[in-house]
Parts: structure tokens; C-alpha cells; sequence
């Protein structure tokens, strides 16, 4: 039963790499989505006991292999996200969508904020106002993809 359960949440995680690897046309692409890292803070607020910080900074690693990224730049955002929501995630589960989704909102902003510092200090090129897009997409996605996530986990059991 335990390997189906963390069979289950690997292929949310795959679901999410393969969504975000997708290309799309530059217009639309600005306002895709932060699906990793919404798949990670649900799976870190649903299983604080499974899933948490090593398991944040090898996605974060993967997440940087497959996006060519500075290597460990996701690492550290998703240690960041991890640890806030293994802090916080009693006091999250218990509030209603819409203030969830503002939680998210402001945990995405701070983890966008620490992936630009690192861009900058990197010597990357600075982005515009375009950059910030995939939080607001991400918190009006946020509902859908806990309900969605929370019926399969129920359905499948996974605890």
C-alpha cells in the first residue's frame, strides 16, 4: 500500500515537470502556471510527515536539470516553501480556499523574489513585470488543483 501511495505522488510531481516543460507560445507562457511548486506545497501541507524538506531540495534539483537553471537555484526555493508550510500547515489546512489561496499567494511571491535575487546574483538578465504572472494564474489555479489533489489522495488513501 505504501509503494502506490508513493507511486501516486510521483506521478503528480511527473505531471507537474511534464506540464511546465511543455512549450508554449511566448504570449501565453508568460502566464503559465507554478505547478511544482503548488504540487510541493500541497503534498508538504497534505503529508507534513512524508514529505518535506529532502524531498523539497531534490525536486528543486531535478527542477533546475530540466530548466537549465543555475544549479541548486529551485533547491533553495523549495527548501524555503517546504520548511514555511511544514511550520505552518496545521494552521493552513483548517482556513478556507480563498484564504489558502492567499496564503499561496504570498509564499509565491517570496519564493519568485528569492529565485530573482539569485538571478541577479547570478549575472542573469532582469525580467519585467512579466515575471511576477505565474503567481496570479497560480493562486486562481490554486482551488482546483487542492480539490483535485485531496480527492485523489482520498480516493487512493494515501496518509
Amino acid at each position: 500500500m505504501q509503494i502506490k501511495s508513493y507511486l501516486i505522488i510521483i506521478v503528480t510531481f511527473i505531471f507537474g515537470f511534464v506540464l511546465s516543460a511543455i512549450p508554449l507560445p511566448d504570449t501565453v507562457s508568460n502566464w503559465r502556471p507554478s505547478l511544482v511548486p503548488l504540487i510541493l506545497i500541497y503534498w508538504c501541507m497534505a503529508l507534513p510527515n512524508r514529505f518535506g524538506i529532502k524531498s523539497a531540495w531534490f525536486l528543486g534539483m531535478v527542477f533546475d536539470v530540466q530548466k537549465s537553471f543555475v544549479l541548486g537555484q529551485h533547491a533553495i526555493g523549495f527548501i524555503f516553501l517546504a520548511y514555511i508550510i511544514l511550520k505552518n500547515h496545521k494552521r493552513i489546512r483548517v482556513y478556507p480556499l480563498p484564504q489558502q489561496a492567499m496564503i499561496v499567494f504570498i509564499y509565491l511571491l517570496i519564493y519568485k523574489s528569492i529565485m530573482l535575487l539569485i538571478m541577479f546574483l547570478s549575472g542573469s538578465v532582469l525580467h519585467t513585470w512579466s515575471y511576477w504572472l505565474p503567481i496570479v494564474t497560480s493562486v486562481l489555479l490554486w482551488p482546483f488543483l487542492f480539490l483535485g489533489m485531496r480527492y485523489f489522495r482520498r480516493r487512493y488513501n494515501i496518509s
